[in-house]
């Protein structure tokens, strides 16, 4: 919920754009996005994991998911 709360639709959600909004800090080298909340908007995905329970809700909001 919270990249639904902070990014507009077809964003692309990366480590770099995640820092640009102070979403997650500076020392974590590596990013994992969780399932917590809602996704109603469909993003573009780069990063390095992405949890089951966001995998699922993130495809069914039509995102794009490309793990690095």
């Amino acid at each position: 919920s919270v990249i639904n709360d902070n990014f507009n639709g077809n964003d692309v959600i990366s480590r770099e754009t995640l820092l640009d909004k102070g979403l997650v800090a500076k020392r974590y080298r590596l990013v994992k996005i969780l399932g917590n909340g809602d996704v109603t908007k469909s993003f573009q995905i780069k990063v390095n994991a992405v949890s089951k329970t966001a995998n699922e809700k993130l495809l069914a909001a039509n995102s794009k998911i490309e793990l690095l």
